[in-house]
């Protein structure tokens, strides 16, 4: 959309501080809405955030030398000579920088004539906002989310990118504090709320697992008038909540109460496959990736689609092309037949648990070792240690041969594996190059190796020395 001045003031109630000559307000447009220096582009508009690391106002003169046309700031005393250095540059003053990038993405949102569909969860929440972007695509001209914008930040973000010539908008959203979802759901004002589970994540921000799930169902606190809600049917708490809203609901589910649910799961060193039901009707649907999340994943999508008309043929076609994002149990084969699944992205206690299951079982099936390299997974404050050990346990539970942590909260898990199972072999390393060190002396050629942990582990950078070492098939 084009921005004037006069709708940016409109849309952040701010007030405008400029010492040069101003002619009309309507006579100023903006390009963009940008908040990183490091990317903006000529005409923007320049919103000053102030983040945990960096503050924007420092980067105020940088933005406007890069050609930002304007400035949106809180913070006066840093601001106040620069108004007088620009005088051509309308400056406006607001109590809140992010408060105000959500308001100009509000705006933004309410011109939009199209449909937003917004995601969250616990787990899955980028896959099944990838999926459920490619299964409108069928029908439909589609904007989605790019990248991880799913915060504060992120979301209005992707909202301003949204086109006019969109028909339907995906947007995810995340979060890891009290309040979050309120403000994003605020901005998101969407008009179908996807919610694909509740876990332990973000303890530390949110302290328990029930109060994840009290700012999760915020999201459905903020659709539209006529707005959908689609959920996991296999989670009575979210089934509950979303009865007691009585707003319209598609479930989906592995159970056959669920509107949209899957039957014959097979998981190959392929993909995976499943039969789809929905409304009487049923599809076979296959893609390349791995594990029972992904059913329920591709499960959420198809009820989304379901919504808006999309047919199961069009469904099981669109998502046949599908495979996970980076770092998202993607599969590598090495040259001696070596199987690494690089599940690097992120973990909790769910998501790891479904990828130990999911990376085991392929490596019975095939009557191949499974080794698992695993590190600390963040965010789950006074029980960090409690849930590591739950980790442990289900490792020793499983037909795992080796296991071989990083982390303080990993080398938990090791230990705790080591002490319900004795016969497997256990490795603590301080450093990537001690797991890759480790496996190099105890490579098990045709083995099946899962790595996990939360983002800030980057253990992809134990993968690369070995695909350098042995050589790399193909990737999928």
């Amino acid at each position: 959309m084009k921005w004037t001045l006069t709708s940016i003031l409109e849309a952040t109630n701010g007030e405008l501080h400029r010492t040069g000559e101003l002619k009309s307000r309507e006579s100023i447009e903006f390009l963009s809405i940008e908040t990183d220096t490091r990317t903006l582009n000529p005409g923007a508009l320049f919103v000053a955030i102030k983040g945990e690391n960096f503050d924007g106002h420092d980067f105020v003169t940088e933005a406007i030398n890069k050609g930002a046309r304007g400035i949106i700031f809180e913070d006066y005393i840093k601001i106040s000579q620069l108004i007088e250095k620009f005088p051509d540059v309308p400056f406006v003053g607001v109590k809140s920088t992010r408060k105000a990038l959500g308001d100009l993405a509000l705006f933004r949102r309410k011109l939009f004539n199209g449909s937003v569909v917004a995601i969250t969860g616990s787990n899955g929440k980028t896959s099944t906002k990838e999926m459920t972007a490619l299964v409108l695509s069928a029908k439909f001209q589609v904007f989605k989310t790019p990248h991880n914008w799913n915060n504060d930040i992120g979301v209005p973000l992707s909202v301003f990118q949204i086109s006019d010539n969109d028909d339907i908008a995906v947007l995810e959203l995340g979060i890891n504090h009290t309040g979050e979802m309120r403000e994003l759901a605020r901005v998101a004002l969407p008009d179908v709320g996807l919610i694909t589970n509740v876990q332990p994540a973000h303890l530390e921000g949110l302290s328990s697992e029930d109060k994840v799930l009290e700012e999760k169902v915020l999201l459905w606190d903020n659709l539209s008038d006529n707005g959908v809600i689609v959920t996991n049917f296999d989670d009575a708490r979210l089934m509950k909540r979303a009865e007691a809203t009585g707003k319209k609901i598609i479930s989906f589910g592995m159970g056959d109460g669920a509107d949209v649910h899957a039957k014959d799961i097979s998981i190959t060193m392929e993909g995976t496959e499943f039969t789809v039901e929905y409304n009487g009707e049923r599809e076979r649907v296959s893609f390349s990736a791995y594990g029972q999340h992904h059913v329920l994943n591709a499960l959420a999508a198809i009820a989304v689609g379901t919504h808006f008309g999309v047919s199961l043929i069009d469904v099981a076609h669109k998502l046949s092309g599908w495979s996970p994002v980076s770092h998202r149990m993607q599969k590598i084969e090495l040259s001696d037949g070596t199987v690494i699944f690089d599940d690097c992205y992120n973990a909790n206690p769910g998501s790891m648990q479904r990828a130990i299951e999911t990376v085991s079982h392929i490596a019975f099936q095939y009557n191949r070792p499974f080794v698992a390299v695993v590190g600390d997974m963040k965010e789950l404050g006074d029980n960090s240690v409690a849930f590591h050990e739950q980790i442990g346990e289900k490792l020793a539970a499983s037909p795992v041969k080796s296991v071989i942590s990083i982390g303080e909260f990993g080398k938990v898990i090791s230990e705790k594996a080591k002490q319900k199972r004795s016969d497997m072999q256990v490795f603590s390393a301080e450093t990537h190059e001690g797991i890759v060190d480790w496996l190099k002396s105890n490579w098990i050629e045709g083995a099946v190796i899962l790595f996990k942990a939360s983002r800030s582990m980057t253990l992809e950078k134990a993968i690369e020395p070995l695909i350098q070492w042995k050589g790399k098939v193909s990737r999928k």
